[in-house]
């Protein structure tokens, strides 16, 4: 648990203190995924906020008839889908485990809520990692509307760890 702290603390450029990481982390239970699993689904409403723990989950969005792969999620990053969190609405995108499953810390609205309210400290920590999110989405559109090339070399820059737990299948399709 202290490894997963650490990492939690150095997400974004603002840095909580240990006492309010583990706080959060207090608020939440452990949850274990099969490989290949939905966290969160698309077109299901999910309002839990989640911190992955152990594994690396790829986050999908769909279009028509064809499924792309928007990122990944890996130990100490926090995720929620802002449709069903914000505006209880169906998920648009979709939390899935890779070939290897995952486990993560599942913290129910209600209290992450109470938390903001509160924690000073705790509600700018979120807000920094709201404004990476943004800035995050709009240079990933950049990847994901480049050619085959242009999505394997940033994958490689950006996320070489990716490599070992995403199925061939997946990869085929971020290369077509």
């Amino acid at each position: 648990m202290e490894e997963l702290i650490d990492v939690i603390m150095r997400e974004g450029d603002f840095h909580p203190s240990e006492e309010v990481v583990r706080k959060l982390l207090s608020l939440g239970e452990e949850v274990h995924f099969a490989p290949k699993k939905a966290v969160i689904e698309y077109g299901r409403i999910n309002r839990n906020v989640y911190i992955v723990k152990e594994g690396i989950l790829r986050v999908v969005y769909f279009e028509k008839d064809k499924e792309e792969t928007y990122g990944f999620a890996s130990p100490g990053t926090i995720f929620l889908s802002p449709h069903s969190y914000y505006m209880n609405q169906p998920a648009v995108m979709q939390f899935e485990t890779c070939k290897k499953g995952s486990t993560c810390i599942m913290v129910p609205k209600a209290k992450f809520d109470q938390l903001l309210v509160e924690s000073h400290e705790f509600a700018r920590w979120m807000f920094d990692l709201a404004m990476g999110q943004f800035y995050t989405s709009e240079k990933k559109l950049k990847y994901i509307k480049g050619d085959a090339r242009e999505r394997i070399i940033a994958v490689l820059k950006y996320r070489p760890e990716i490599l070992e737990v995403v199925s061939s299948r997946i990869w085929r399709r971020i290369s077509a």
